[in-house]
């Protein structure tokens, strides 16, 4: 089967028991890393995937929605929208899925979402990946140095009039257009900046899958944490039209 095919069901497979397909989607032992369970490898973290996230899966999900597949000669990224029922309630959780492949299968999968739709609160997550020397697109390297600097001019300067941001809670943390998007990074910066570096960035066309670890934020210093972004651009490819974030960490910008 494709790999990006076997990666955005997934949780169809964890849903269903279905040992076998998650076994078949790996080249060698399985080695998945998760925000509920942490590292998993080999047999003994397939069974702990199973009996945590897989039976909860069961009692909870309704619907799995492929929102936006990437690929690159190593790695394949997609992002979904997960419907959940929860104390009686539908949640959505956005979460994305980001696999190195090698000979057509998968060597290691990372999923970032938050947990405070699961949960109710935020839970720290460790460094998966540490920042490497790569070269990115100049958007990147300027939305990066922006927001270090916390130089909020220079962000909304890379921004179209109709961005879109999603925080990492979902369909009801979305924040539209420059004035409410401005708002956003106001109060990201207002403790401030985030201490950011990348540390794995790939571009299919108009879109950019960007695995980050944030060193510091605010009061949180010195306790580095991992998240994902993934930027829209524009025809043109020279602004951000939108940005949807994959954390465990509360910024001071999200909304309340």
């Amino acid at each position: 089967m494709d790999s990006m095919v076997s990666l955005s069901r997934f949780y169809k497979y964890l849903t269903d028991g279905n040992i076998s397909s998650i076994n078949k989607m790996f080249n060698g032992a399985l080695n998945v890393n998760t925000p509920l369970s942490g590292s998993l490898k080999d047999e003994e973290g397939l069974n702990i995937l199973m009996d945590n996230e897989g039976s909860w899966l069961r009692r909870h999900l309704i619907s799995v929605e492929l929102i936006t597949p990437l690929k690159s000669e190593n790695r394949i990224v997609v992002e979904l929208q997960l419907m959940m029922k929860i104390n009686g309630e539908k949640i959505d959780l956005p979460v994305i899925l980001i696999g190195d492949i090698r000979e057509g299968l998968f060597e290691k999968i990372r999923i970032y979402h938050s947990t405070i739709p699961i949960h109710g609160n935020y839970k720290h997550r460790e460094t998966i990946l540490w920042p490497q020397q790569q070269t990115n697109p100049k958007i990147v390297d300027d939305y990066l140095k922006g927001m270090t600097n916390g130089d909020l001019e220079k962000v909304m300067s890379l921004c179209t009039d109709d961005i879109v941001i999603q925080e990492s809670r979902g369909i009801n943390f979305i924040h539209r257009g420059l004035r409410e998007c401005k708002q956003f990074f106001e109060g990201i910066l207002s403790e401030g900046p985030p201490v950011i570096s990348q540390s794995m960035c790939m571009q299919e066309n108009r879109h950019i899958c960007m695995e980050f670890v944030c060193q510091s934020w605010g009061k949180n210093q010195g306790n580095p944490m991992a998240g994902c972004t993934v930027l829209g651009l524009s025809e043109g490819k020279d602004k951000i039209k939108l940005i949807r974030t994959y954390c465990d960490q509360a910024s001071p910008g999200m909304k309340t």
